[in-house]
């Protein structure tokens, strides 16, 4: 392992958790407008002006990062306020940003956990269980902005939830791309010790305090992934039901997924709706 001074650590939606030693970016329009010579210093638009440690950048369009140069990448509740195109892009970039063997951690929400919650408060009769699941979502809407202000807000925010995941079809984004080694992770289990400085317990769990979405991959060392792996796609509906997607010498399977799950998941039993 190279020296602290020497790694590259990339955090991209950093907001305002910027630890020292890491590449902090955010795409926020806030962020840039804050950055404006003389003035920025003006201009403060949240409760708090950003850090200064904090750089714009947006993940989706490239950050200023040499390709291949990045020992650790992170993003935290981040992704899901991407649309579902513009997420895959973003996994791609990540992908590009890493060094053979640098490693990649994620967490977002997980809308298994949320629509299991949903269906236990249906059964049991709650009528506002359907609000809060929209609520929880982050997609909908109990109150539309309207006039100059709602347009902008619409066109320059970033609030709402765009895409949600859950565990096999983020599992399978990431493999269709080429990371390996993708597992479930949780607050502070990583080998390499300088995810510590970036990450925040907190983030790891909903309110309720069951856990969030949470994985870790890496990408495989150079040699050891080819051609396949970038024509890998979602299987076909007539497919053997093992999911064919080339990493290493290993091939991920719907077993894996399961074990996947059930690290994350076995405090959430499959709820049947009907």
């Amino acid at each position: 392992m190279t020296s602290p001074a020497e790694r590259i650590l990339v955090h991209y939606g950093a907001g305002y958790c910027a630890p020292e030693g890491w590449l902090n970016f955010d795409a926020s329009p806030t962020l840039r407008l804050e950055r404006l010579p003389i003035l920025g210093r003006f201009i403060q638009k949240n409760a708090a002006r950003f850090p200064r440690n904090l750089l714009p950048g947006d993940i989706i369009t490239g950050l200023p990062v040499p390709p291949g140069s990045a020992d650790c990448v992170y993003c935290s509740h981040i992704l899901e306020h991407l649309s579902r195109a513009d997420c895959h892009t973003a996994l791609k970039n990540t992908f590009d940003l890493l060094k053979p063997g640098g490693v990649f951690r994620l967490v977002l929400p997980d809308t298994y956990r949320l629509a299991a919650a949903y269906v236990r408060a249906f059964r049991a009769g709650d009528p506002g269980a359907v609000h809060r699941f929209m609520h929880d979502l982050g997609m909908g809407e109990e109150i539309r902005p309207r006039g100059l202000k709602g347009l902008l807000v619409s066109r320059l925010g970033n609030v709402r939830h765009r895409w949600m995941w859950d565990v096999p079809s983020m599992t399978e984004a990431l493999f269709a791309i080429g990371f390996a080694n993708i597992r479930a992770c949780s607050f502070g289990d990583s080998e390499d010790p300088a995810f510590r400085a970036v990450e925040d317990r907190t983030r790891f769990f909903a309110a309720d305090g069951t856990p969030e979405l949470a994985l870790e991959a890496s990408k495989p060392p150079q040699g050891d992934w080819g051609n396949a792996c970038k024509q890998s796609s979602r299987p076909k509906a007539r497919a053997s039901p093992i999911l064919r997607f080339w990493s290493g010498a290993s091939l991920l399977t719907c077993a894996k997924i399961s074990q996947i799950l059930n690290d994350r998941l076995t405090i959430l039993p499959f709820v049947n709706p009907s």
